[in-house]
């Protein structure tokens, strides 16, 4: 004879199978104990988060590097991970003459470089630094002006708290950065750069930002444009004036001397003339190409490839903007404000 309790077993075996993988999620429910949200850094997007952070890193070493200063001497110190630094309290020229250098070093006072030197490690520059030809850095942080000599190459990160001057033939991989301003020479690469004040010359020297930078006419106050939507490729011929924002559906061809009072987005290439002027951003989901002694207000974003042609002006000093594509080549005598993201690749052309 079968038990009436038998049923009522299976059943609530059956039950407490099934409710198992459940409580988990029931406890959670009740205690609430991993329901906040997971904790994320909130600087990744500042292109000097590696400085600022290697600044930090760098706080046990001030009274030494004070000490090496004042005594002119060279001395080693270890910081709290065990790290050795060599700190250089001489001012002049670089006094060692190993073209390798494994520790990372100090510079305390303003220094000149030897050619051919490499160093492993990070770099610290309380003062002005002027590389040699054909260094090559890990990662530097200057507390003042760097000038880096032709043929340089920085595989990690840079930052300038003053100004940074690149010579040609110069290699920044990665991250690049200046308080002040960058001056690149023809010939040089990057990727992603952010400086207040961007210039691109034959041979790059520093200039005061006064003489780059023509004063601005206080803005008017902002009108909302109208937009256009245009089906199939747009052509505005030389010297016309479009006054809205302009969305086609294919390639924008915009010739000399026009000037459009909004934004352009062509779902094509994009081609602009000589000396025309737009007031807003510029955005192409194929290739641009900025003709001579434009300028452009508004952020340039491209998913294949910018060509910005000698002279052109993109942002201002009082708005920074963004300059970002696979691939970014820019001629000489331009002058952007903000961020040159290259991708892939950048390059200074001749």
């Amino acid at each position: 004879m079968i038990s009436v309790w038998a049923p009522l077993a299976l059943t609530a075996a059956t039950g407490g199978m099934l409710a198992l993988p459940l409580a988990p999620a029931v406890l959670e429910i009740l205690r609430r104990k991993d329901a906040g949200p997971l904790p994320t850094r909130k600087d990744d997007g500042d292109i000097r988060n590696f400085a600022r952070s290697f600044r930090r890193y760098m706080d046990p070493l001030r009274a030494p590097i004070a000490a090496a200063t004042q005594s002119n001497s060279i001395m080693e110190a270890r910081l709290p991970n065990g790290c050795y630094t060599l700190i250089v309290g001489e001012g002049g020229l670089y006094p060692l003459s190993e073209q390798r250098v494994e520790t990372m070093v100090v510079f305390g006072k303003e220094i000149s470089l030897l050619e051919q030197l490499t160093f492993m490690q990070d770099v610290y520059a309380a003062d002005v630094l002027y590389g040699g030809r054909n260094n090559v850095f890990r990662g530097l942080l200057g507390e003042s002006d760097i000038y880096l000599a032709e043929g340089t190459h920085v595989l990690r990160w840079l930052h300038a708290e003053g100004q940074l001057i690149v010579q040609r033939a110069s290699h920044l991989h990665t991250r690049c950065s200046s308080e002040k301003a960058v001056h690149f020479s023809a010939g040089c690469s990057f990727q992603r750069v952010f400086a207040p004040l961007i210039v691109t010359a034959s041979q790059a020297q520093p200039t005061f930002t006064a003489e780059i930078i023509a004063p601005e006419k206080p803005a008017k106050a902002a009108r909302p444009l109208p937009r256009s939507r245009v089906h199939g490729n747009l052509h505005l011929g030389a010297g016309e004036i479009f006054l809205g924002n302009i969305i086609a559906t294919g390639s924008i061809r915009i010739d000399q001397g026009t000037r459009i009072f909004g934004s352009a987005k062509g779902n094509g290439d994009v081609l602009l003339g000589a000396n025309t002027r737009i007031d807003g951003s510029l955005i192409s989901t194929g290739s641009i190409r900025i003709g001579p002694n434009s300028i452009i207000k508004g952020p340039v974003l491209a998913e294949s490839e910018i060509i910005i042609e000698p002279g052109s002006r993109i942002g201002s000093p009082s708005s920074p903007t963004t300059i970002s594509a696979p691939r970014i080549l820019i001629g000489c005598d331009c002058v952007t404000h903000g961020t040159l993201w290259a991708r892939v690749e950048g390059r200074v052309e001749e």
